[in-house]
């Protein structure tokens, strides 16, 4: 759609350049000298052309800008030169608007100081060419107001681009909110659901006998207890074999405490296998006590270990993995 709307605008920007380079040529039969007017006229047409067909992006890059300022430090000599000893003004002194739509385009392609740089030495020449009445009578005023009214375009299109970003970055972050929010609400659906299909055998167990159970629907009761909270406090740890050892060990009468402080976030699924494997095999060799098993962040190691004993000075086991 940018490329649509900007190939109208560049075709009137040079059909509106080149009407003065016409009438330049039109004038052909007043020049003095000829040479000077047409290196006047291929000057302006280089440089008008390569301004408004570079198109990398709004900015106009430096080279097409360096030149559109040679041709307006340039031209007025040239032109001067062109119509020789006598001042004269009129049609011969096209160049002087031609520069000032050099000037307008580049004020339009974000490049207003060059653009009133280029200007106000074009005004100077000119005043030192033909004086004062020279000046206002080359065309001078409606010059500058073209200069000026393009700088004015060139704020709007810069705040309208501003406004343009402004609104896509909330655009993004609103449509990244609700992504992340919809993320949110999906993943602890899915971890209810988790935990419901985990309590809810055991509840209906427990009401279908009133809460009358036997010694192994108890431990039953229990370990679907302790799973639940892991799940809770322990997401990190919810690997299958991991979470089979930790009931297994329950089962055998062994205390078991997992608790995640995110320091498996940060590593790699190889590195987490490992850990795992670790603590699945060590966890399988404790028979008594109890074992509490935590993940650490921002420590050199990931997760810790430490198997205890009651009443015992130092642990049967200690890891730092």
């Amino acid at each position: 759609m940018n490329v649509i709307r900007r190939v109208p605008l560049t075709l009137f920007t040079l059909a509106f350049g080149y009407y003065h380079a016409a009438i330049g040529i039109l004038a052909w039969q007043e020049y003095e000298h000829e040479l000077p007017e047409i290196l006047t006229l291929q000057l302006y047409l280089v440089a008008l052309t390569w301004a408004m067909l570079d198109r990398k992006s709004l900015k106009l890059s430096p080279a097409p800008t360096v030149l559109a300022l040679i041709g307006a430090a340039v031209m007025p000599p040239l032109g001067a030169a062109a119509i020789g000893d006598e001042v004269q003004t009129g049609s011969v002194t096209w160049y002087v608007v031609g520069v000032a739509t050099l000037m307008a385009v580049l004020a339009v392609r974000q490049r207003p100081g060059v653009a009133f740089t280029g200007t106000a030495i074009m005004i100077v020449e000119v005043l030192a060419w033909g004086g004062l009445d020279g000046l206002i009578s080359s065309g001078i005023v409606g010059a500058i107001l073209i200069v000026i009214t393009a700088q004015a375009a060139s704020r709007a299109i810069a705040q309208s681009e501003m406004a343009a970003s402004r609104y896509l970055a909330e655009a993004v972050s609103q449509n990244a909110s609700r992504a992340a929010e919809s993320a949110a609400r999906q993943l602890a659906k899915r971890r209810i659901e988790q935990t419901l299909a985990t309590a809810l055998p055991v509840l209906e167990l427990i009401k279908s006998k009133s809460g009358k159970l036997t010694k192994s629907e108890k431990q039953l009761a229990r370990l679907t207890e302790a799973g639940i909270r892991d799940q809770i406090r322990a997401r990190g740890f919810q690997q299958k074999g991991l979470v089979n050892a930790v009931r297994e060990a329950r089962s055998r009468g062994v205390e078991v405490q997992l608790l995640d402080d995110g320091g498996l976030e940060t590593i790699s699924s190889r590195d987490k296998s490992k850990i795992f494997g670790t603590l699945v095999k060590e966890l399988g060799q404790v028979r008594t006590g109890k074992v509490v098993i935590r993940s650490v962040d921002q420590e050199q190691w990931k997760v810790t270990m430490v198997a205890l004993q009651p009443g015992a000075e130092a642990p049967d086991v200690f890891l730092r993995l």
